[in-house]
């Protein structure tokens, strides 16, 4: 039987939604069939189709639980009334922290976010950590501590830099040491700052 990490049983569409997230980490979207799910998952067609109409639907599932999830870790520790750059940090802390912790989501978030059958109302999602970020990038550019680069664009360069480094790290090409990461933080402030 599966479990929670305290040791209580996971739910049926926990496990389906854990099992199909395990499965597409492992195998890619192509591969993962139904009948691989109901295995791995101790799952019937039945029990499958009580929760989710079909395999795009656990996918989005998946994606939106992975975006609320990775906008709560995002949001820990920060603080609206501490600098531009101390907010920074500690936006790209935790972000790396998240890849670090829980590398099957970062990577399922930033392939299914291109996925066609994604919809418009999950592609669109504006976290509060979005927002924030955004709302960040402004106010550095007021302060002059920023680039004029819109937001989203400013963002993307950045999340963009430190997710590659997080990237190589989960391939094993290096472990990121905390000098190192803090280089990379480091570097992705360089790349927005006046």
């Amino acid at each position: 039987m599966r479990t929670k990490k305290g040791g209580e049983p996971l739910g049926k569409r926990e496990d389906i939604l854990r099992t199909t997230l395990e499965l597409v980490w492992e195998e890619g979207v192509e591969q993962v069939t139904f009948a691989k799910i109901f295995e791995r998952g101790s799952v019937g067609a039945g029990t499958f189709y009580h929760y989710f109409e079909s395999k795009e639907q656990v996918l989005n599932t998946l994606y939106e639980l992975g975006m609320r999830h990775l906008d709560s870790c995002l949001m820990k520790n920060y603080e609206e009334a501490a600098s531009v750059w101390l907010q920074f940090e500690t936006l790209l802390r935790n972000l790396a922290d998240f890849a670090r912790f829980y590398p099957q989501e970062i990577w399922f978030l930033e392939k299914h976010a291109t996925s066609p059958n994604l919809p418009e109302e999950l592609r669109n999602y504006q976290s509060a950590a979005k927002i924030e970020a955004m709302n960040l990038v402004r106010s550095g550019q007021a302060q002059w501590q920023i680039r004029e680069i819109d937001p989203e664009i400013c963002i993307d360069i950045v999340v963009g830099m430190l997710i590659g480094a997080m990237r190589s790290e989960m391939l094993g090409k290096y472990k990121l040491t905390s000098r190192q990461l803090q280089e990379v933080i480091d570097a992705c402030w360089r790349a927005i700052k006046m």
